[in-house]
């Protein structure tokens, strides 16, 4: 009966976690249970810091922060540098610390440092960079 209690109690904690309510019965126990010691939260982070992310890089990252909101529609930043690939596609540094690469070679006209730019979503866990003037451009995102 005490394990059971204590399985309840767990389980209940982690419901509470994540957000949803516990259930009626389940609740009494966990108030019969001494409170945890509170601890000070720790800083959250901007939900911007996971666009882009993907597969196991995505989900290490959400398992540490487990954000609450949903994340952007898409993301505006100014390129803080470009370099160039060994295969011809530009790298793309930007101001909040994320870098994109281009997935296909662009033969446009080249980004510059300082640019604003808008990342969005596309289709089947794709991303396109666009700016102001010039071609969209395929990328995805290494940090």
């Amino acid at each position: 009966m005490a394990e059971d209690r204590v399985r309840l109690k767990c389980y209940d904690e982690e419901m509470v976690r994540l957000g949803v309510k516990p259930a009626a019965a389940s609740s009494r126990a966990a108030a019969a249970a001494p409170p945890a010691t509170a601890k000070a939260a720790p800083k959250k982070p901007s939900i911007s810091d996971d666009f882009g992310l993907q597969g196991e890089a995505l989900r290490k990252k959400q398992a540490v922060d487990a954000p609450a909101e949903a994340p952007p529609a898409e993301l505006t930043a100014h390129v803080k540098s470009v370099s160039e690939r060994a295969l011809g596609e530009l790298r793309i540094e930007l101001d909040n610390g994320q870098v994109w690469v281009e997935t296909d070679k662009h033969s446009g006209a080249p980004l510059v440092a300082g640019e604003a730019i808008t990342v969005k979503p596309g289709r089947l866990g794709s991303f396109f960079l666009t700016r102001e003037a010039g071609p969209m451009r395929r990328v995805k995102r290494l940090q």
